[in-house]
């Protein structure tokens, strides 16, 4: 699947909800959107949810590069990429969130629900003025780190990143944090 400059604004409901992005059964599936907008939707600008595919009986691998997009003024999280594989052995996820922007949305400007195996890297992010946090992983399974680099996280009215319930460790470097009101 995949999404080349082009914009998802002022939806009813998300900007774009892509509910389940399936992996086959020992196959890849990908998902790749660059320069892409998602602004002033209902819910979130971006909703992705990793599924493994019914009855699959050999793991399969997603794939997420996002890169260059903004995810502004949405009235729920700007971005929420979300592992629903967890209860599939063996399924795993490369996420990449690249020179992306997260700004003003209702509730946090990039999630990661990262409740599976994965390699996650984050960078380049702008994360200011949203809601909640600026950047927020939650886990309820699978322990493993989530990279964070070369990110600006400013104003936003809880936490500039936080790892919120669960088993991932967020790990940040070369980030700038600023005017958080629950700290960076």
């Amino acid at each position: 699947l995949r999404f080349d400059l082009s914009r998802f604004d002022a939806n009813g409901q998300e900007g774009a909800d892509i509910d389940n992005l399936e992996a086959p059964s020992g196959g890849d599936v990908s998902l790749v959107a660059t320069g892409c907008r998602f602004f002033g939707n209902v819910f979130e600008g971006l909703d992705v949810d990793l599924a493994a595919a019914p009855l699959a009986t050999t793991p399969g691998t997603f794939h997420v590069l996002l890169e260059n997009c903004a995810f502004e003024q949405n009235g729920l999280d700007g971005l929420l990429l979300d592992q629903e594989h967890e209860f599939a052995p063996g399924f795993a996820a490369t996420i990449a969130v690249r020179g992306c922007i997260a700004r003003a949305n209702r509730l946090a400007g990039v999630h990661i629900d990262a409740d599976a195996e994965g390699t996650y890297r984050l960078e380049r992010l702008r994360c200011t003025a949203n809601a909640t946090d600026g950047v927020l992983v939650t886990s309820e399974t699978n322990a493993g780190e989530v990279v964070l680099t070369a990110s600006w996280l400013a104003g936003n009215l809880g936490y500039g990143a936080r790892a919120g319930t669960g088993n991932k460790t967020l790990l940040a470097s070369h980030c700038g944090f600023a005017g958080n009101q629950l700290g960076g």
